[in-house]
């Protein structure tokens, strides 16, 4: 991933300036190779962060995607209790947030199944009765190779997902549509989007 990291810049720029004043404490950025996380309501502080990362060997997509989801996943179904106010009222609960992940990968990641870890989690949320749009994964790739977009293409078209109503993946190319790679795995409309 490294001979990509001017352009991983640009997408992290892009994206975190969109979607920043969406998450009151921050947009966080994690890395698949290390168990670094970066958080700030700056994104030019969360797209200078890849240039501080080695980017070397092969990671464990499923694992490192397991590790990051499951705080969230733990909480499916629960009640957000907010604090009280100034004047001392508890808020009505409300539930979990609804959490948008976007992986910058080329792919290249060692042989594990990612696509049993995500029909696993759509599992979780079915059973928890979250809705569709509780989870978003879009992988937006970076690199050209054949056995990567089939892979990608796999976990976006190939897990049986859009049949049972929890079509959650999507996969774009990084210099693609930009409302594709935040709304594709969100919005039926830009998944089916071929750019």
């Amino acid at each position: 991933m490294k001979q990509y990291s001017r352009d991983i810049d640009r997408v992290i720029s892009l994206l975190a300036y969109m979607v920043k004043k969406s998450d009151k404490d921050g947009l966080d950025i994690y890395f698949t190779q290390t168990l670094k996380k970066v958080n700030s309501k700056r994104s030019s502080k969360l797209s200078t962060s890849i240039h501080q990362e080695t980017f070397v060997g092969i990671p464990d997509m499923r694992g490192r995607l397991q590790n990051i989801m499951q705080e969230h996943i733990n909480k499916f179904g629960t009640l957000v209790y907010p604090p009280k106010t100034l004047l001392g009222r508890q808020p009505r609960p409300r539930p979990q947030r609804p959490l948008s992940f976007y992986v910058l990968t080329d792919a290249q990641w060692q042989p594990t199944n990612v696509g049993g870890f995500i029909k696993d989690l759509v599992q979780s949320m079915k059973a928890k009765g979250c809705p569709k749009e509780h989870v978003a994964i879009q992988f937006i790739r970076f690199g050209n190779d054949e056995g990567s977009i089939k892979k990608l293409d796999e976990l976006d078209h190939g897990l049986g997902l859009k049949a049972i109503g929890m079509d959650i993946v999507d996969h774009t190319y990084w210099d693609g549509n930009v409302w594709k790679h935040l709304l594709g795995a969100l919005n039926d409309w830009y998944d089916d989007d071929p750019t």
